[in-house]
């Protein structure tokens, strides 16, 4: 497994062997955080703006953050949790992101809103 090099490591709150990430709910001050990592032409789903996930926030229980570099977000819908694609980050830190969701998630997980281009 690759070792972070993006700075201090972030936070990981271990809990009775499950990994607890600090996800926070959608709200107006985090905005420009979002567009950070969302305002790119290759981000094309209606889940790649901040406008939409704000909006919708409450109905799909949208929570987000930003773990080795990359914005993650976090969707409880139809009694089913999952995470859009990771947004920003560098390709050789992306296993280090897969491996706390994994542990987070306490095994395997779904990642929905991937396009070709994205």
């Amino acid at each position: 497994m690759p070792k972070w090099q993006g700075g201090p490591e972030p936070p990981v709150y271990p809990r009775g062997g499950i990994f607890i990430l600090p996800f926070k709910d959608v709200a107006v001050k985090d905005r420009a955080i979002f567009e950070t990592y969302l305002n790119k032409p290759d981000h094309m789903g209606s889940e790649c703006a901040y406008t939409n996930l704000f909006f919708w926030r409450d109905y799909y229980h949208t929570w987000w953050v930003e773990q080795y570099g990359f914005l993650v977000i976090k969707v409880e819908a139809e009694g089913k949790t999952f995470f859009l694609q990771p947004f920003g980050g560098r390709d050789e830190d992306l296993p280090l992101l897969l491996e706390a969701l994994k542990d987070y998630a306490g095994g395997p997980f779904e990642f929905h809103g991937i396009y070709e281009k994205s």
